[in-house]
This record gives C-alpha cells, structure tokens and sequence, in this order.
C-alpha cells in the first residue's frame, strides 16, 4: 500500500513511501469485534508524518547548539529527528573522518542517501510549506550561489560567531 503526505497514491513525489500494514489475517490473530463480516479487517492508517531523516548537527557549536533546540518542534512536526555529530552511532554509521564529519551540518534521510551543507537546508525548507518559497528562490541560479557561499562563510566562521554571539 503507497502512502504519501497527501493521501494514499498512484501519486509519486518525493515524500511517498512503501508501508507495510500488518492486518489481523497476517497475524493470526482472531478477528477483532469491529472487524466486517466478510472477515476483511480494515487496513491501519500509518501516522501522517513519516520519519523522512535525522539532522546530525555539530553538538561542540554554541550557535548550532541553540538553534536546534528552537527548531527541534518544528522538524519534528515534518518528519525529521535530530542529533549531534559527535554521538557514537554517527560516526560508525557515516564512516567519515572526525575532521571532515564536523565540517557541515548534515542529514541522513530515510532512504540512506547522506545530504551535507546547504542542501540540508534546502531538503528541509522544501518540505515545510511555509518555508516553500524559500526554498523556491534559492534554487534559481544566482540565489543557490549566493545560498552556498553565505552557507561556506558561515560554517567556517561558526566557532567564532558563537563566542561573539557569547553562546
């Protein structure tokens, strides 16, 4: 069975995905009082919000440190959990050099694919609707330059905005 953000589908985009339902039939389970006569049960309807990745950010950042925590709910709310770069599992799992992990924030969707930098940015703000726009204008040509370099500057530079910014 398709499910996607806006229903269940013969529609494709990128937030569709394959759910298995488990009914009472598959699980041999006997049938449940609600259950039709036909011996058919209903199929259960997955929650509408999907884990789409985990936002790995650098935890030693004060800026990013505190500006996870503010969006933590929002990010949640569209699917995504967050954690930081230097817990264990991260490393293991991403197989990448202390030195070069720490050097974006970064996003491991669901479907494996590891996204780094601004794109991470862009994934996110393309799937929350009032961000949309946004995301629309930084992908034109001049502004995703713009976006990328503003993005470079800042990464390199987080460590010395966090003690100006004294967080």
């Amino acid at each position: 069975m398709r499910f996607s953000r806006r229903g269940i589908a013969g529609q494709r985009d990128a937030g569709t995905k394959i759910v298995s339902v488990m009914t009472n039939t598959e699980t041999r389970q006997p049938a449940k009082p609600g259950t039709p006569k036909s011996g058919v049960p209903k199929p259960v309807v997955p929650p509408i919000t999907a884990l789409l990745g985990v936002v790995l950010y650098d935890g030693r950042c004060g800026f990013c440190s505190r500006w996870v925590k503010h969006w933590a709910e929002t990010l949640a709310h569209r699917g995504f959990q967050i954690a930081s770069l230097d817990e264990p599992w991260v490393a293991e799992r991403l197989k990448m050099p202390q030195e070069e992990l720490f050097t974006d924030i970064r996003l491991l969707a669901a479907h494996g694919r590891l996204i780094s930098g601004a794109d991470v940015y862009l994934y996110v703000m393309r799937r929350i609707w009032w961000a949309w726009p946004i995301y629309a204008v930084f992908r034109l040509p001049g502004f995703n330059w713009l976006f990328r370099a503003g993005y470079r500057w800042f990464a390199r530079n987080r460590y010395c905005v966090s003690r100006a910014c004294k967080l």
